[in-house]
Formats: C-alpha cells, sequence, structure tokens
C-alpha cells in the first residue's frame, strides 16, 4: 500500500473504537455506561496498526527502506501528539497539585521528561500506579513504538510460520492475563506491564498474518460496524474475561480482515475518522479527572450529570480537531518535507564523491 493511499473502512473504524475509549474513561464514575467494554479498543488499535504497518512498510523494508528511515518516519507520525497529550497532562497535573499544595516544579520536570521520551515512570503518592502519571493512555502508545521498531528490526526473521508460533504463545500468555484479571483492562499500571505485553504481541502479530494472508472475508459496512460497536459497549456481567478474550482472539481480527475488503463509496468521513482518531486518543485522558472532580463537588446527578459528560466528549473532539488542523498535520508535513531534503542533499553529496568511470 502506497503511505497516500488509505484502507478508508479501517481509518473509520479507528475513529469509531477512538471515541469509545473516550466515553468510557469519561463515564468511568458514572452510573451512566455505555461503552463498558471501551478499554479493548486498545486491543482493536493493535491488530489495526499490525495490518497497516505491514502494509504500509514490509515490502519497503525488505527491499530499499533502511530501519532509520522507518524509525524517523515513525517519531513523525507518533510524537507530534504524544508532545501535545503529555503537555496537557503537565497543565493538568499542575492544577491538581496547587489545588491541594504548592506545584512541585522538580517533580514536573521529572514527570515532562519521562512523558516526552515516552519512558513510563511513577512518582507521588497521590496517583494510582500509572506508568504515565501525566496522560495514562499513553501506556499503549508506549507498546505501539515497541511493536513498531520490534517488527522491522526483525523482519527479516519473522516468517510467516514464526508469526504464528508468536501468535500461538502469546495467546496462551493472553488467555492466562483474561482469567487472572478477569478481562484485558490490566496494562496501564507499572505493576501490569507484563500483562499489557501479550495483548500487544498478540493483537499487533494478528493484524500483520491478516495482511499477509488476506482472507477473503466480506462483510457489509452496517455489520462490520455494528461488530465493533457491540465487542466495545455490550456489558458482560461475570463472565467478563472469558468475553474480552473473544473479542480479541476473534471479533477483531474479523473486523480488520472484513474492513480490509471493504471500500466505501464515499470515504470522506471514514477517512476523517481515521484522521482524528490518534489525537482523540492522545489527548483526551487528562481532561478525565478534571470533569470527574467538577462532577463530584457540584453533586451533579440525571440530566446534569450527563450534560457534563457531554461538554467533555466534545471538548475533548473539538480541541482533537482543532490540535489536527493547525498542529499535527502542519508539524508533520513539515518534518516530513524537511527528512526529505537532508536524504535528498545526501545522495548528492554521495553522487559528487563517487569517481568517474
Amino acid at each position: 500500500m502506497d503511505e497516500k493511499n488509505h484502507y478508508a473502512t479501517l481509518d473509520g473504524l479507528r475513529g469509531v473504537a477512538a471515541l469509545a475509549v473516550v466515553i468510557f474513561h469519561i463515564t468511568q464514575p458514572s452510573a451512566i455506561k455505555p461503552a463498558s467494554h471501551g478499554y479493548l479498543a486498545v486491543d482493536f488499535f493493535f491488530a489495526l496498526s499490525g495490518f497497516v504497518i505491514a502494509a504500509a512498510y514490509e515490502r519497503r523494508l525488505t527491499t530499499n527502506m533502511t530501519l532509520g528511515d522507518f524509525f524517523v518516519r515513525r517519531v513523525i507520525r507518533l510524537w507530534p501528539m504524544i508532545i501535545a497529550g503529555v503537555l496537557i497532562g503537565v497543565v493538568g497535573k499542575a492544577t491538581k497539585m496547587a489545588a491541594q499544595q504548592a506545584p512541585d516544579p522538580v517533580l514536573l520536570s521529572v514527570l515532562l521528561v519521562a512523558g516526552l521520551l515516552l519512558v513510563p515512570l511513577q512518582i507521588g503518592r497521590d496517583d494510582y500506579p500509572q506508568a504515565y502519571p501525566l496522560n495514562p493512555a499513553h501506556w499503549s502508545l508506549f507498546y505501539e513504538v515497541a511493536a513498531n521498531f520490534v517488527y522491522a528490526a526483525s523482519l527479516r526473521f519473522l516468517a510467516t510460520r514464526i508469526l504464528w508460533l508468536v501468535l500461538g504463545v502469546s495467546g496462551l500468555a493472553l488467555a492466562w492475563v483474561s482469567y487472572a484479571g478477569d478481562g484485558l483492562l490490566p496494562g496501564s499500571m507499572m505493576s501490569e506491564y507484563p500483562w499489557g505485553l501479550s495483548r500487544v504481541v498478540f493483537s499487533f502479530s494478528a493484524g500483520v498474518l491478516i495482511y499477509r494472508h488476506r482472507p477473503a472475508i466480506s462483510l457489509p459496512i452496517p455489520l462490520i460496524i455494528g461488530l465493533l460497536l457491540a465487542a466495545l459497549c455490550i456489558p458482560s456481567p461475570g463472565f467478563t474475561w472469558a468475553y474480552d478474550l473473544a473479542c480479541a482472539f476473534v471479533v477483531f481480527p474479523l473486523v480488520v480482515a472484513a474492513g480490509a475488503n471493504h471500500q466505501p463509496r464515499k470515504a470522506g468521513i471514514y477517512l476523517l475518522g481515521g484522521r482524528i482518531s490518534y489525537p482523540i486518543y492522545a489527548i483526551h485522558y487528562p481532561f478525565f479527572p478534571t470533569f470527574a472532580h467538577v462532577i463530584r463537588s457540584y453533586g451533579l446527578t440525571g440530566a446534569r450529570e450527563a450534560g457534563a459528560l457531554c461538554a467533555e466528549f466534545l471538548l475533548v473532539v473539538a480541541l482533537a480537531y482543532l490540535l489536527l488542523r493547525f498542529y499535527d498535520e502542519p508539524v508533520r508535513k513539515r518534518l516530513t518535507d524537511f527528512t526529505r531534503k537532508r536524504i535528498a542533499l545526501k545522495a548528492a553529496r554521495w553522487r559528487r564523491r563517487e569517481p568517474a568511470e
């Protein structure tokens, strides 16, 4: 797949999943839980990433693309919004500190540097042991980056049969994690990082295998979207671990495979969903504790609570869109143009150094 082309349906599905995980987080302290399994969007993202990365880069990585080039492209793609999410988290953390005590500039500086480098670090007694206190949702971005680079670095050894073996072993680990943790929610805490590893290895491997085999699965788009929404929204009291495993093992690979084979007639809204999904995910979490505090402090219930949650949701989506249009896309374009010019300049210098025949 050329980088300028897109699997439009998969882009739209990514947008749906991003909205679901936002709804899951903002409604955690509420009795209103329309996306009770929104956390499974992470497993869907990992499977989707495996497919898309393989489609975009597998052939080039085995021919003329260097690991350095791949590394630069992924950093340009991911880091602008990581930076934005961390900076929003700094503001939220400083505001929380100011409400409780004087802000600690040393602590904030340490957390800022760790967050910008995507290094897991838990400091402070007032937090849950989150790996990324400024923006806890970034734990999955750490795994996304790690999966991308491990895949690229080991691609020459990743024959399809080896990848099936990796899928099988990680699937067993994932089954244990889901059973022991009563579902696939674990992963964001420092103590849960080994658990999160099984989630990314299994789902990313599944996505790569879907690309390599390209099963001829064809489903109507309402059914594809319906399967994804059902997986993320239907409650499963009493058997969450089995439900989550079924989604990771069956539903999400099926949705990715079917979505890859579907091309919508009007792709605009699907492509927009794909464009905005990453900014939504990268920035949404720091707003959650602030709005939760407001809801508790003012005792909002019923329609007022629902109104506050809707306002938070709309704020996240609107800010994500503004960041996409006026920050993320322009910055990525400039960085991409800059690196291309540098590569072209180096190539020209190299040609001048070659001896004439």
